[in-house]
């Protein structure tokens, strides 16, 4: 079996650049945003969405769940309209194997991935295939019981000594990586190491390993209670961040 690496790094919260820069920046870029600032527009970002968004968004029960959905793919079609050319009710989206969503149109060079958690949606693009997590940090949840089912025992302990606020950055990370390749959620988390520092794909993991079959890059960064990560087969350097307003998108409602 092959060795497969997953690089995870912790990085400072990237430097943050205006609206206008991140539609056009080269570099890997991520798009952050809260529903609870945007509660007076959110009737008119609805009006983006596509028909089975739509329906998805009326299934989810809790309202901040339905606000921050409607804001995390009303600011997708949003954003890739001014990178694609292609008018927001006409961009359309495929799903792979597991689920991970594509653009339909033949587009080169733009890959997205999105990622939400209560309040907060989290956008991220690249000229690279991507994934993107972010995950609220709670004092409620028995992190080191679920850890313990879902992640290795290298990690566990990492947990154990360094505190529960590492199971949101681990878990955000595995997300991060699964969302990247494309796999989705699978059983064999404990398979993909996320410490800090070099992870090498377990030898009993070959059921994976075939399916991560390249080198990966991971970064993750705390960000206003919550812990984000992106994660690429591509080394990811100068990471851009874009904290969106409302005001923001005056132009485009």
């Amino acid at each position: 079996m092959k060795e497969v690496i997953i690089r995870c790094e912790d990085i400072q919260e990237p430097n943050v650049i205006p609206w206008s820069e991140a539609l056009t920046v080269d570099s890997p870029c991520l798009f952050y945003a809260s529903s609870i600032d945007f509660e007076t527009i959110l009737p008119k970002l609805h009006h983006f969405l596509s028909i089975e968004e739509h329906e998805k968004a009326l299934r989810l029960r809790r309202e901040n769940q339905r606000n921050t959905f409607i804001l995390n793919h009303s600011l997708l079609r949003l954003i890739l309209s001014v990178k694609t050319g292609i008018s927001p009710f006409q961009i359309g989206f495929e799903l792979g194997a597991n689920g991970k969503p594509y653009l339909s149109q033949d587009i080169r060079n733009v890959h997205f991935n999105i990622s939400d958690s209560e309040d907060v949606c989290l956008l991220g693009f690249w000229s690279n295939p991507l994934g993107v997590d972010i995950e609220q940090i709670r004092s409620d949840v028995e992190a080191e019981a679920i850890a313990a089912r879902f992640f290795s025992i290298r990690e566990c302990r990492h947990i154990g000594h360094n505190g529960p606020e590492h199971f949101y950055k681990y878990w955000s990370r595995k997300e991060a990586v699964l969302k990247a390749t494309g796999l989705g959620i699978t059983t064999m988390l404990p398979c993909i190491g996320v410490v800090t520092g070099i992870n090498i794909l377990q030898s009993g993991c070959a059921g994976i390993a075939h399916q991560i079959s390249e080198n990966h890059h991971v970064q993750s960064f705390r960000i206003n209670g919550y812990f984000a990560s992106i994660a690429a087969s591509n080394r990811i350097k100068d990471v851009k961040l874009c904290k969106v307003k409302p005001s923001n998108l005056t132009t485009l409602l």
